[in-house]
């Protein structure tokens, strides 16, 4: 698939009544609900702006490791990852401060090479959604052959 030229620009809308979940929405995608996490008096079963941010970060991460797997012809068979941010308030301000993603790797037998744990690591450092923060996400990768 070819990359449309730069810049790009990317576009969504919300909306919420007083005691209604956001309704976050964008052209041509799903209309999404978030709410506050339980942490901060939510209820449970709604995305929230924290498990969003998450869910970017681990998903450029995934989708960029697929397009430099692809471009080197990397050989591998599934990519699971989990995502972990802590929070914390320093000098009155509530930020992320730290992120770590925890990759799990399978791929076939005899391609588990150090070209492997380097794609993993480019993956991490080229992640657009990655690039756009403050902290750096860490990156703890596992790599297990089939068979």
């Amino acid at each position: 698939m070819a990359v449309a030229p730069f810049p790009h620009l990317y576009e969504v809308a919300a909306q919420m009544k007083e005691t209604s979940p956001v309704e976050v929405s964008g052209q041509e995608l799903a209309t999404l609900q978030i709410g506050p996490p339980p942490e901060f008096g939510g209820q449970k079963g709604y995305w929230s702006p924290e498990t969003l941010f998450l869910a970017s970060i681990v998903g450029c991460f995934l989708l960029t490791f697929r397009a430099l797997a692809e471009l080197s012809s990397q050989k591998w068979l599934e990519l699971r990852c989990e995502v972990q941010g802590q929070v914390e308030k320093i000098e009155g301000r509530l930020a992320f401060r730290r992120i770590v993603l925890r990759a799990h790797l399978r791929v076939p037998t005899g391609q588990a090479t150090a070209k492997t744990q380097r794609l993993l690591e480019r993956a991490e450092e080229h992640c657009l959604i990655a690039n756009s923060l403050r902290i750096p996400a860490e990156l703890e990768a596992e790599i297990t052959e089939a068979g």
